[in-house]
């Protein structure tokens, strides 16, 4: 018998695992990686019951999203449970096919992403962005406008965004991931320092820049700029909003950030991850159809008038 890598996925010792925890009538919640746990930490630590939350990437799987489509597809048990949920990013997918009414995706490209479209993200802005130097690059003072400054952001990042998309719909093959991982933490954690080579000093990113940051990669230099360069030109995605990247998010924030703090010292990826979780609060959770619900599932019978918007 061939022995299983400790890092391998086992579609059937996860199934196990899983029938041992519906026999506890335990509730799961079913996730691709352990950095949707943390968004979601705020609910849980609001729930009357012991929720157990079930990682993909901790159990080794190396393709969390189509695994976790996989086990519901595979495990019957858990189709339409009412003690189970199952939650993933929808990345650059128009839709999926399957009638689970307990598996939910994403109305954005990932979940990181509701941080910046919630109605909190302005507390977010108050305390990190509002700083003399950002607002004279951007031009105007962030917490003044909330929506122009989201407008900002995207725009900000939407080189990269069109990039990731033509990279999918050209079949570019340009290893993005490789280039800007997301993990490990550390890695993570100082991803912001690569974003620093390609955004200019108006705050957005320059496509030029950041094509020759892609071709002169290690992973990139087989790369031909030239198609890059002219798939990008040619591209035209007229509703940004719905397809930034949470993580490129994420880092080009700390980017922002850290652009204000002149005389203190640099916030990381991580850091600012945590501090735009600490901004949520539940009426922000009811501002999407897909938030809501996993609120709703989340809650159970502590979701009372207490907790629902006036």
């Amino acid at each position: 018998m061939k022995n299983k890598r400790p890092d391998q996925f086992d579609m059937l010792d996860n199934i196990t695992e899983l029938e041992m925890l519906l026999l506890r009538k335990k509730k799961i919640l079913i996730l691709e990686g352990s950095s949707d746990r943390s968004f979601f930490k705020f609910l849980l630590a609001k729930s009357g019951e012991d929720i157990q939350t079930f990682c993909m990437g901790e159990k080794g799987s190396k393709s969390c999203k189509t695994d976790l489509i996989d086990l519901f597809e595979q495990y019957t048990d858990i189709q339409d449970n009412n003690l189970v949920l199952g939650v993933f990013d929808k990345d650059l997918e128009e839709k999926f096919e399957f009638g689970f009414q307990n598996l939910l995706y994403t109305e954005f490209h990932d979940l990181d992403c509701y941080h910046m479209y919630f109605s909190s993200f302005e507390r977010f802005v108050v305390e990190f962005l509002d700083e003399p130097e950002i607002a004279k690059k951007m031009g105007f003072s962030p917490s003044k406008d909330i929506e122009k400054t989201r407008n900002f952001i995207e725009r900000a990042l939407a080189p990269l965004s069109i990039l990731r998309l033509i990279n999918k719909d050209e079949k570019l093959r340009i290893p993005l991931n490789k280039i800007l991982p997301k993990s490990p933490a550390p890695i993570r954690k100082s991803r912001y320092e690569k974003f620093g080579e390609f955004i200019n000093h108006d705050l957005f990113i320059d496509d030029e820049k950041l094509i020759h940051y892609i071709v002169s990669h290690s992973l990139g230099k087989n790369l031909d700029a030239k198609k890059i360069r002219t798939a990008y030109l040619n591209s035209s995605y007229p509703n940004i909003k719905f397809f930034s990247n949470g993580h490129d998010l994420i880092s080009l924030l700390t980017h922002l950030v850290n652009v204000g703090r002149k005389w203190k010292g640099d916030k990381d990826d991580l850091e600012i991850e945590e501090s735009l979780r600490l901004s949520t609060d539940l009426a922000s959770f009811q501002e999407y159809t897909f938030t809501e619900k996993i609120m709703r599932w989340v809650l159970g019978e502590v979701y009372t008038e207490e907790y629902k918007c006036s």
